[in-house]
């Protein structure tokens, strides 16, 4: 039997309410536990009845536990849009009907269990398949590594990553060689994001741990595509101009 979990501190509404649909409803961790979701069920979230340390465990949940959340009552496309860009699986506002509810559930139920082959960071798009990062049609040309580390940063934006943790899941390094490598290639990263006009898409905090900055809004978004897209056209008149001045 299909599954949900209803996350919130209030009963779900009709609309919301997938046992009425045939759902079994699975219970979920009390609000004030940090537990994690339970598997194999569709997820959904009362974004306004939740408390916003419950919405911080949820955020913090693995990958593939984010990818079966649904938010509901999101009123605005800015923070849809920064949901998703979160790792969240999908967003409805307060007009959506339980059928499109239930097909959204069923759709992130059957999206489960396949593998991520794109993820954003801020404006760069990542592609896992050719270990490419794409900024308005360009490629950002970063090493395996570089790619690897924002791709690892870019799963969970706002949340700094220690050093150690990086060597294990990005360089394989189980223990601590005493070296600077990952400095190293956060450095050259953030050389290749400023050129790109995303100086500050990486940050370090205070511990020395790095995070992807909290997710850009739409409009911030916008203005960053554009800028790297008139960069690039303006490289793009330089090259033309120095290979008229060579013939």
């Amino acid at each position: 039997m299909l599954a949900y979990c209803w996350y919130s501190d209030r009963p779900p509404p009709d609309a919301l309410d997938l046992a009425r649909s045939g759902w079994n409803r699975v219970a979920a961790p009390a609000l004030h536990q940090a537990g994690p979701p339970p598997d194999d069920c569709a997820i959904v979230i009362d974004s306004r009845h939740v408390p916003p340390s419950r919405l911080l465990t949820l955020r913090l949940a693995p990958r593939t536990a984010r990818a079966r959340m649904l938010f509901a009552g999101v009123e605005t496309s800015a923070e849809r849009g920064a949901l998703l860009a979160a790792g969240f699986g999908d967003t409805v506002d307060d007009a959506a009907v339980r059928s499109e509810v239930e097909q959204r559930a069923l759709r992130l139920l059957r999206r489960r269990d396949e593998a991520v082959l794109f993820r954003r960071a801020g404006p760069v798009l990542l592609d896992l398949a050719a270990r490419v990062a794409w900024i308005s049609g360009r490629q950002l040309g970063l090493h395996p590594r570089e790619f690897a580390l924002l791709w690892r940063l870019a799963e969970t934006p706002g949340v700094a990553v220690d050093r150690m943790r990086l060597l294990r899941e990005v360089c394989h390094v189980g223990h601590d060689p005493g070296t600077n490598r990952i400095a190293v290639h956060i450095s050259r990263l953030r050389a290749k994001l400023s050129q790109a006009g995303l100086a500050g898409l990486i940050e370090t905090d205070a511990t020395g741990a790095y995070r992807m900055a909290p997710l850009l809004s739409s409009q911030a978004v916008t203005n960053e595509l554009d800028r790297s897209a008139a960069m690039g056209e303006q490289g793009s008149r330089r090259e033309h101009a120095g290979t008229k001045v060579m013939s």
